[in-house]
């Protein structure tokens, strides 16, 4: 079972958090950066889906604390704001995806980030 960090602080994240468990993740959930940050070091996820708007932090600033504890740590954003697409902190990210109420591309970005990062686990 692979272990999913979700950092989101939206009502809207209860809903895809249940359904990437029902795909057979575990699933951790974080609403702050700090929070967020210990479980990426404590628990060891084997990727992230983060929102990039969050309240008074910048999604964007975590990101890179994350990149720079794992660099292969997968991270996906995933975020109703397209704004920061361009920002070239975003590109870190292994994927930058459209919150749009279907969660079929997070759930298959996923899926092949974490088989892609096994895979490399192994040698193969």
């Amino acid at each position: 079972m692979s272990r999913v960090l979700v950092f989101d602080d939206t009502r809207s994240a209860r809903s895809y958090c249940a359904d990437l468990a029902h795909d057979g993740h575990e699933v951790l959930t974080a609403t702050s950066g700090t929070e967020a940050m210990r479980l990426v070091r404590d628990r060891t996820p084997d990727a992230v889906v983060m929102e990039i708007r969050l309240g008074a932090e910048n999604g964007l600033t975590y990101l890179r604390h994350m990149v720079e504890a794992d660099p292969q740590l997968p991270v996906i954003i995933y975020t109703s704001c397209s704004a920061y697409r361009d920002d070239f902190s975003s590109w870190l990210a292994a994927a930058y995806l459209d919150k749009d109420g279907d969660t079929a591309d997070l759930r298959r970005a996923l899926h092949d980030l974490i088989a892609a990062r096994y895979a490399s686990d192994r040698g193969a």
